[in-house]
């Protein structure tokens, strides 16, 4: 009976040997898995974060698509790149004709902008026909088919005859 104590006694120090090791193994691997569910829950979140980044940049995207790219279109139609505005000359005598009025164009020179792909030429006008015709051309001149803006115009009479001198500048993509 003397070996019976002595079988239990290193029974039981096997089992809390194992025990230890498995209550061991199950601290690592649950401090491991812990870490790595850290890791997942960041990741996740970066991933929510970038699929809304993506999603705005989809909105973005196609918004520009959408509005942006007519007008765009719209900007091209109303500014001419700088080759175009050869005949401008003609435009104006154009205008000037179906107004009744005759027109003296010429360029001042170029002027700069606030931004590198837009310039500007000064224009001048000088016209002469009755006053009711100037204000007409002049009217004309606001919907006319490129971007222009007016500095300032001069009336004179001139026996007959009514002059108005215009002075702006018309802008060109560059």
């Amino acid at each position: 009976m003397s070996d019976f104590p002595k079988r239990i006694t290193v029974k039981i120090a096997i089992a809390a040997g194992i025990i230890l090791v498995l209550a061991g193994g199950i601290t690592f691997f649950g401090n491991r898995i812990a870490a790595a569910t850290g890791q997942i829950i960041s990741a996740r979140a970066d991933l929510a974060n970038w699929n809304t980044s993506l999603q705005s940049y989809v909105g973005i995207k196609s918004q520009y698509a959408g509005q942006a790219g007519t007008d765009i279109t719209i900007l091209n139609n109303v500014l001419p790149t700088e080759d175009q505005l050869i005949d401008l000359r003609k435009d104006f005598q154009f205008f000037a004709g179906s107004s009744n009025v005759t027109v003296d164009f010429s360029f001042t020179g170029e002027r700069s902008t606030a931004s590198p792909q837009i310039g500007a030429l000064g224009i001048s006008l000088n016209l002469t026909g009755d006053f009711n015709s100037l204000l007409q051309f002049i009217q004309k001149l606001k919907n006319f088919h490129y971007l222009i803006s007016i500095d300032g115009v001069t009336f004179s009479e001139q026996e007959n005859t009514m002059a108005a001198s215009v002075r702006g500048e018309v802008f060109f993509r560059k």
